[in-house]
């Protein structure tokens, strides 16, 4: 049984290399500050975003991969497009096991 593809997706780029971040597994909880194994996820990934703008502050796509969120919460996904937005405003999500595709899809 064949099943339809959503529809692919360009970002304009002028050629050359394209430098890609990937940042994956942030697991943002519904609230602020929400931990997940002892881990304030959001303060880890302020801290890897801080890391990016440091070693890599010009990037043409941000590649986020699923867990993004630790529920599949809505306020998570918020949160997440403005830590990203941070970076680029070039980004693609694919969600994990633990990520709402269809609260994804909405932000």
């Amino acid at each position: 049984m064949s099943q339809s593809l959503p529809p692919c997706h360009s970002i304009p780029h002028p050629g050359g290399i394209v430098r890609l971040v990937q940042l994956t597994d942030t697991h943002l909880c519904k609230a602020q500050g929400g931990k997940l194994l002892g881990m304030d996820t959001d303060h880890s990934l302020q801290a890897v975003i801080d890391l990016v703008q440091l070693e890599r502050p010009d990037i043409d796509l941000l590649l986020g991969t699923g867990d993004l969120s630790d529920q599949g919460a809505m306020e998570a996904y918020r949160r997440l497009q403005e830590y990203f937005a941070q970076l680029t405003d070039a980004s693609c999500w694919l969600p994990g096991n633990h990520d709402d595709r269809a609260n994804m899809e909405l932000v």
